[in-house]
C-alpha cells in the first residue's frame, strides 16, 4: 500500500497549488461533527459528496503519486432524513503529455500513406497487364 495525498477542496478553495494543505486521511461520513442539542444529538452529518482520483503519467510510462480530491457536504438532521438519499460522485482522471502521441501519429500516417501508394501501384500495374496497355 502506498499513501496517497488527499486534497480537501472545502478548505483549499482559493489557494494556489503550492499553498495546498494535503492530508493522508479521508472519511466518508462523520456523524460526530456539528452543534449539539441539549440531549446530545447533532444538527448535521458531514459526508463526502465528491471523490476524484487524478493520475498523471510520466514520460517512461510510470505514474506520479496519485492525488485524491474530496469535497464534503452537510446533511441537515433537523429534517426527516429517513427517506433522504444523497448523491456521491466518484471519478478517475488520467493526465499525460501528448508529445509522444503526436510523433507516433505522424509515423502511423507516413506508414499508412506509403502502404496506400504501394497498393495503388500494384493495382495500376495489374490493370495495365490485364488490358495489355
Amino acid at each position: 500500500m502506498y499513501p496517497i495525498p488527499v486534497l480537501v477542496e472545502n478548505s483549499n478553495t482559493d489557494l494556489e497549488m503550492g499553498d495546498w494543505r494535503l492530508t493522508r486521511r479521508v472519511f466518508l461520513s462523520d456523524p460526530t461533527i456539528g452543534i449539539q442539542y441539549s440531549d446530545g444529538e447533532r444538527y448535521f452529518v458531514r459526508y463526502a459528496s465528491s471523490l476524484s482520483l487524478t493520475v498523471t503519467i510520466q514520460e517512461g510510462g510510470t505514474i506520479y503519486t496519485p492525488l485524491l480530491r474530496v469535497t464534503y457536504s452537510d446533511l441537515n438532521t433537523n429534517e426527516d432524513v429517513t427517506d433522504t438519499s444523497v448523491s456521491v460522485q466518484f471519478g478517475v482522471k488520467y493526465q499525460g503529455t501528448v508529445d509522444k502521441f503526436e510523433e507516433r501519429l505522424g509515423i502511423a500516417i507516413g506508414v499508412t500513406s506509403f502502404l496506400g501508394l504501394v497498393w495503388a501501384v500494384i493495382k495500376t500495374v495489374s490493370y495495365r497487364r490485364r488490358n495489355n496497355i
